[in-house]
């Protein structure tokens, strides 16, 4: 272990400070920080340690993504990524197989006049996203309004979930027909089947959370310099796309499912072991280290390896049942105990 993060835990020791350093696991990156012991805030059983659920309490939106925002919507990302099962499906389009991960789901407004985003979300996607939860059965999504050349909004939304193009684009044509947004449309064109949609597959991008988060947060020149650097179907250009227009923001910029909002990572106790690996990775240059300069904290970014290299079989397995738990029981602390006797009910290794 080096000295640097041996000089650490030994002034902690030394100090008398009751605190323990825990391992934040995310989907390319660990966080570390220390967690007080018997400190007022703490809700945790007293045999172990256990999660904080969050505030949910939320702010008004101010049509910008801020620091509290960047941090909900990266969660949410790395929740559902680190819960991501890839699999083969069926495309119904080409009747051949296709090897599935991610969805991407753009959903634009037709009408002629400005829509406002309380308007479109009133109407319209409010309505989607809960056909998506009740009707289709999707757990896990994240969406993003963004604005138009012609200052018009729409939305994109990333899910594990495939649904046939022609069901998402009826869905979305039935609710802006009913909210009147397709009535100049139908004048014009004589029926009320708007190319208003698109979806295809997000392929081909390493650091997917990462990736998306900046697509999400940043401007679309930030955004731009990225996509140089990765591959596949960009989705920069269009998610990373500042919102200026205040007229068009008045409702909400963003949101994710329910379970993404309130599920949390999965943290553990993090030994000299995990230390000295993350080390010896950060020499061979596949791991990039921003620390804080007090040692309050430390987060470290994978490059072409992640987080299970430093793990245990064990601890994989503990990482892989507690997110499955938090699929079930989403912001529920749990004993290690009570999540072994859950998991021995049901097959985990899968």
């Amino acid at each position: 272990m080096s000295k640097k993060y041996a000089g650490q835990l030994s002034w902690k020791e030394s100090s008398g400070i009751s605190s323990i350093p825990v391992m934040q696991i995310r989907h390319r990156s660990v966080v570390m920080y220390y967690e007080l012991l018997n400190h007022s805030s703490r809700r945790n059983n007293k045999k172990t340690f256990q999660w904080h659920s969050k505030n949910l309490n939320k702010t008004a939106y101010s049509g910008t993504v801020t620091v509290g925002v960047r941090k909900r919507m990266t969660k949410a990302l790395n929740v559902m990524l680190q819960t991501l099962q890839p699999k083969w499906i069926t495309n119904p389009v080409s009747n051949k197989l296709q090897y599935h991960k991610l969805s991407f789901l753009t959903l634009k407004i037709s009408h002629c006049k400005q829509v406002t985003g309380r308007q479109a979300y009133d109407l319209c996607l409010n309505h989607f996203l809960d056909w998506l939860t009740r009707t289709k059965g999707v757990e896990q999504y994240v969406w993003k309004l963004e604005p138009q050349e012609d200052s018009q909004i729409h939305y994109h939304i990333t899910t594990p979930a495939f649904i046939h193009w022609q069901e998402i684009k009826d869905k979305w044509n039935e609710l802006q027909r009913k909210a009147g947004f397709l009535d100049d449309y139908a004048k014009e064109h004589g029926h009320y089947h708007a190319n208003s949609t698109d979806i295809h597959e997000v392929i081909g991008i390493t650091d997917l959370a990462s990736y998306m988060v900046k697509a999400f947060a940043d401007s679309l020149k930030e955004a731009e310099k990225r996509k140089k650097k990765e591959t596949g179907r960009d989705i920069s250009a269009e998610m990373g796309k500042d919102i200026k227009e205040v007229e068009s923001t008045d409702g909400k910029i963003w949101g994710c499912s329910e379970l993404l909002s309130a599920a949390h990572y999965v943290s553990y106790h993090m030994n000299s072991r995990h230390l000295e690996m993350l080390e010896q990775l950060k020499n061979e240059k596949r791991v990039r280290e921003v620390a804080d300069p007090n040692g309050r904290w430390c987060v470290w970014y994978f490059a072409d390896c992640s987080p299970p290299e430093i793990m245990s079989d064990a601890e994989q397995l503990y990482v892989k049942m507690y997110l499955k738990w938090q699929m079930k029981f989403p912001g529920k602390s749990c004993a290690p105990q009570e999540l072994i006797d859950w998991a021995n009910k049901k097959p985990f290794l899968n």
